[in-house]
């Protein structure tokens, strides 16, 4: 196929397996107890797992480039955004929500002309549209955004006219048995349904918004850990 979605496992210390859990248990207890604030704690689960595979996701970074070209690596958070950007400063450029608009088509030029700049980092709600990014095969997701079709219009900015390329990359860099699974579910799960209605089978294409991708996050929550 001409794009591919690949799931990367990340291995992360005891110690931050530790910390994830506890997010990931307050999460839990919610759910199982239908309190109110469930989203709040999904959204904080989320940022833990970040913060647990971060290590791990500079250096699967640092890896790639050191065999491949280029590499467009989106994120969610402006927090991650700027840790990943001081990290790389020396051969990245970026785009957040920030980025003022004469400077986004600049730092565009940059990655795509400029052999020393190896890397393109932008938050998804900002460059899921609208950027051309083809001196990159690949994408790399590090965070999940707010609805599906950010991830597809995300993957999309390798996936355009001019990319030599004759398959381009989704790579997604996630924790085994944690809500990255869940949100890589609900994203399958939505692709699915896509194909079906294009081949006029049966089937609805879950719409799009940032309440509905939580909440089917949470379903798959709770399915895989078995509270009804």
């Amino acid at each position: 196929p001409p794009k591919q979605r690949i799931v990367v496992p990340m291995q992360i210390s005891d110690s931050d397996r530790k910390l994830y859990d506890e997010a990931d248990r307050e999460l839990q207890e919610a759910l199982e107890n239908k309190e109110t604030n469930a989203l709040v704690k999904l959204s904080a689960l989320k940022q833990a797992s970040f913060q647990a595979k971060s290590k791990s996701i500079i250096q699967w970074v640092k890896d790639y480039l050191e065999i491949n070209n280029k590499l467009v690596v989106f994120v969610y958070h402006k927090a991650t955004f700027d840790l990943l950007t001081k990290e790389f400063e020396k051969i990245c450029v970026g785009i957040n929500g920030g980025t003022p608009n004469n400077q986004r088509q600049e730092n565009v030029d940059k990655f795509q002309k400029d052999d020393k700049i190896k890397l393109f980092i932008g938050q998804i709600k900002a460059c899921n549209a609208g950027l051309t990014l083809t001196a990159s095969s690949a994408t790399c997701f590090v965070e999940f955004g707010s609805t599906c079709v950010q991830h597809e219009q995300a993957e999309d900015r390798v996936h355009r006219i001019g990319q030599e390329a004759d398959c381009v990359m989704a790579y997604y860099l996630v924790i085994d048995d944690s809500v990255d699974m869940d949100c890589m579910n609900t994203l399958n799960i939505r692709n699915a349904d896509i194909k079906k209605v294009m081949n006029n089978q049966d089937g609805d294409v879950m719409f799009d918004s940032e309440s509905d991708m939580s909440q089917n996050i949470i379903k798959e929550y709770k399915k895989r850990k078995n509270i009804k």
